[in-house]
């Protein structure tokens, strides 16, 4: 399921809340709500660097790719590679994903293949250092 998807799945369930339900799941994600000297309802956020789990953050739960998966389970795989993957996946990227691509200076590991529109987005994305190759029309990024 691509990012753009897993968006508009989660408008849809937002559209079907109560206002007092949506409330009731911003709080639970960490967000106070109360009602401004104007009457603005606003949100203040309790969210701290202690209480955000960094492994939750991408999550494998909006990845749908079987091999992808299997891949990120197997404990003989690198935590940069897993990362990698990871963390391009969950945003969309999954159908660009090579899982074993044998590159330059003897590199075997996985890579993304991007338009050199999307090589920016994809460094971006990356939690890890990355290098990449032109490829013609594209690139080709992947963890150094």
């Amino acid at each position: 399921m691509s990012k753009t998807a897993n968006v508009e799945k989660a408008i849809t369930i937002l559209q079907t809340l109560t206002n007092r339900e949506f409330v009731d799941l911003l709080e639970e994600f960490g967000l106070r709500s109360y009602t401004d000297s104007e009457g603005i309802y606003r949100f203040e956020s309790e969210i701290t660097e202690d209480n955000i789990d960094s492994s939750d953050v991408p999550c494998d739960e909006f990845i749908d790719d079987e091999d992808i998966l299997e891949y990120l389970k197997n404990p003989d795989i690198k935590d940069k590679y897993k990362q990698f993957v990871r963390a391009l996946a969950s945003n969309g990227y999954q159908d660009k994903i090579r899982l074993n691509y044998k590159g330059r200076f003897f590199y075997d590991g996985p890579a993304c293949d991007c338009s050199s529109g999307e090589l920016n987005t994809i460094v971006g994305l990356s939690p890890v250092p990355v290098q990449w190759d032109s490829m013609g029309l594209g690139s080709i990024v992947y963890p150094k």
